[in-house]
């Protein structure tokens, strides 16, 4: 079976949202997602992105394939002015590989399909790179790791847009680089890492992983999160068991994918599930 493809596009007139749906022919086992806005929604903003989100949780609860590999690209005009791009990138910085399509190509509808569906080649084998360390070397790769939780240098990085205008040799190079800074923080050769408040993350073994592809009872934005990790899909239920280095229990305050604040303190547990979307397990 292929691999399933969601394309979203943030912010379209009617007039393109109806001619992209056309992409759906031309896209091997795509889903195309373009919701129409308002004249005066269009582009990037708030509430084109929040549609968005809406439009794509719903489709993938529909489609009910939770557990098949798939493939998650973003498309919108720009790129867009820097706060505008702040809440495209917090919504779905950790989730999609995002793309712009010039900005000269505003309100030219076919031409804007057009370079989407020349784009493409070029995207899905950067993908490919992508997730080998997302999902075939996610024990070993900094790719899947839950970014608000695991404090480093590394986690810094990838929260930034850190794959934008490289080819593929580029993103290799780059990959490798935060590998590289990844390893630094081995613990005693074992694939357990060490993060910058002394916690210990030790990927999940395969039989632990409970065959979810991310947990249940989240928003949106973390379900989507919880699923894609930019752009590609991780390894179903996929977490790492956190404990504290230089402590019996865990003393830090963790985030989870809604941005609750946990001070595990109190709880004097000796460890916690943290999965690739801040989500905790077991729940206080």
């Amino acid at each position: 079976m292929s691999t399933k493809h969601y394309v979203l596009f943030i912010g379209a007139s009617a007039s393109l949202s109806s001619d992209l749906t056309s992409l759906a022919g031309r896209i091997a086992n795509s889903k195309i997602i373009a919701p129409a806005m308002g004249k005066k929604l269009t582009g990037v903003n708030k509430q084109s992105v929040h549609t968005a989100v809406e439009a794509l949780f719903t489709l993938m609860a529909a489609d009910g394939t939770q557990l098949e590999t798939a493939r998650f690209t973003l498309w919108a005009y720009g790129p867009p002015a820097p706060g505008q791009l702040q809440i495209l990138w917090d919504t779905f910085g950790r989730s999609a590989w995002i793309e712009f399509v010039p900005v000269d190509l505003m309100h030219k509808d076919g031409p804007t399909r057009i370079f989407i569906e020349r784009r493409l080649k070029a995207v899905l084998s950067l993908m490919h790179v992508v997730s080998l360390a997302v999902y075939s070397e996610r024990k070993t790769s900094p790719l899947p790791l839950p970014l608000r939780n695991f404090r480093s240098d590394v986690s810094d990085e990838l929260r930034l847009f850190w794959y934008r205008n490289l080819d593929q040799a580029g993103l290799k190079t780059t990959i490798e680089r935060l590998y590289q800074k990844f390893r630094q923080r081995r613990v005693d050769g074992q694939k357990k890492y060490e993060d910058d408040r002394n916690n210990i993350f030790e990927p999940a073994g395969d039989s632990v992983c409970h065959g979810q592809p991310h947990p249940i009872g989240v928003g949106p934005e973390q379900f989507i999160a919880g699923r894609f990790r930019f752009g590609v899909s991780l390894f179903k239920g996929f977490h790492y068991e956190v404990s504290a280095a230089k402590h019996q229990t865990l003393r830090s305050t963790f985030t989870d994918g809604s941005l609750n604040q946990r001070n595990m303190t109190p709880e004097r547990r000796k460890y916690i599930n943290i999965f690739p979307n801040d989500h905790l397990l077991p729940a206080k």
